[in-house]
């Protein structure tokens, strides 16, 4: 079982790198694929652990309530952004806990049986996998292989 704790700080560690935060949300904001899903492929991937793309997409489905909560709390925050202050702040801080939640769905997941671990891909491959989950017409442009690309080089 991976330790809580040890993705939380990997996550923090690694997303706190600009060309990681750039990728992520370019996978984000244009192909809405979850940081956090991203993140726990780069640290299974730095671990020498594969996953699947199917694993990833079984993962989102079980962050997926979750996942849609983060979206409307983030546009409120954004909102708060300007206003600056402790309403910012505190909404950020709500935000991070709905954050580290998600990761305990998906570590709990991952210790599980239930997780669909057959044909396990490259780290690009299931990147790629999970990402046309949400569209299957989806024509990868140049910035979204190299955001890819770029989670790639920092494992």
């Amino acid at each position: 079982m991976i330790p809580v704790d040890e993705f939380w700080q990997y996550s923090i560690n690694t997303y706190r790198k600009k060309d990681v935060k750039r990728a992520c949300l370019i996978l984000q904001d244009e192909l809405n694929a979850n940081v956090n899903v991203l993140l726990f492929c780069m640290y299974l991937a730095d671990k020498k652990t594969a996953i699947s793309a199917e694993a990833l997409q079984y993962l989102q489905h079980l962050i997926q309530a979750s996942d849609d909560q983060i979206k409307a709390h983030r546009e409120k925050r954004k909102a708060l952004k300007t206003m600056g202050g402790d309403l910012y702040k505190k909404a950020l801080d709500e935000e991070l806990k709905m954050e580290r939640a998600i990761q305990d769905i998906l570590l709990e997941a991952f210790s599980s049986a239930e997780l669909p671990m057959r044909n396990t891909d490259s780290f690009s491959q299931a990147i790629k996998g999970y990402l046309l989950s949400f569209d299957k017409t989806l024509v990868f442009e140049s910035t979204h292989i190299h955001a890819i690309n770029t989670l790639a080089a920092n494992i």
